[in-house]
């Protein structure tokens, strides 16, 4: 399975962090791990992971 991985883009976005649950925190963490592994595909959008031209 293919993981997405968002990253915040503005201001509100970085303050919302604090308002995100620990699991997915924790998730978000062992994706990057992962990425930085090797084992996900880096996606820059939703189109580019549906393959959409």
């Amino acid at each position: 399975m293919e993981t997405l991985i968002v990253q915040p883009q503005n201001a509100e976005q970085v303050n919302g962090k604090d308002n995100v649950p620990v699991y997915v925190v924790a998730g978000l963490k062992d994706s990057v791990q992962e990425v930085e592994e090797g084992k996900l595909v880096i996606f820059s959008g939703v189109r580019d992971m549906l393959d959409l031209k």
